[in-house]
């Protein structure tokens, strides 16, 4: 069986800090696996950025307005407990 594999490099601008879970090393430990995986078939495509429309079904106007300005310019921003912002985690996020 074959499968798709949606990513993109701006993935790997989602930088939450060296102990996250999240961070980009996660990611390419994954997609380096793959690649050593003699017996998984899958084919890569690019994972588009969503529309702010398409957002808009899922998440309302204030809530998406305060993500996009909220998004630092360097370093990282602790939206939450759990949640972190870095300059490229708009995209990251734009794309998952």
């Amino acid at each position: 069986m074959t499968f798709a594999l949606y990513t993109h490099v701006d993935m790997l601008d989602h930088r939450p800090g060296d102990r996250h879970p999240e961070r980009p090393e996660r990611l390419k430990a994954v997609t380096d696996a793959l690649s050593d995986a003699s017996d998984v078939k899958y084919m890569v495509r690019e994972a588009p950025l969503a529309e702010e429309a398409d957002l808009l079904r899922v998440h309302h106007r204030p809530y998406l307005d305060a993500i996009f300005a909220s998004q630092p310019g360097a370093g990282t921003l602790k939206l939450d407990a759990d949640t972190f912002m870095s300059a490229g985690s708009l995209n990251a996020a734009r794309r998952a």
